[in-house]
């Protein structure tokens, strides 16, 4: 019975630290965010995140995870439109 205890501890705190380390990446995905918005327009990472691609078309299946969408996803998860972090990112207190 100890044995048991111990292992659903192990797995809680396992659980945990996977959460822990999950909201870390994404507070950096929305700091590095903040970043590339407050660059300047000809800068490389700025117009990356401005890039679409015409005429592609992905692959059958399911489709491939990019930054970009990620972030939207984070961004929406968090109730903030691209146009609301475009303008909060020019604050740089307020964004973090």
């Amino acid at each position: 019975m100890w044995l048991r205890l111990s292992e659903k501890r192990r797995d809680q705190e396992e659980d945990w630290i996977a959460e822990v380390r999950a909201k870390e990446v994404k507070e950096r995905r929305l700091r590095w965010l903040g970043h590339v918005l407050r660059m300047e327009d000809s800068r490389i990472p700025r117009q990356t995140i401005q890039w679409e691609l015409r005429g592609y078309k992905r692959k059958l299946g399911r489709p491939r995870k990019n930054w970009m969408d990620i972030v939207r996803r984070d961004l929406k998860d968090m109730g903030i439109t691209w146009d609301e972090a475009e303008e909060l990112a020019t604050d740089t207190a307020e964004w973090r």
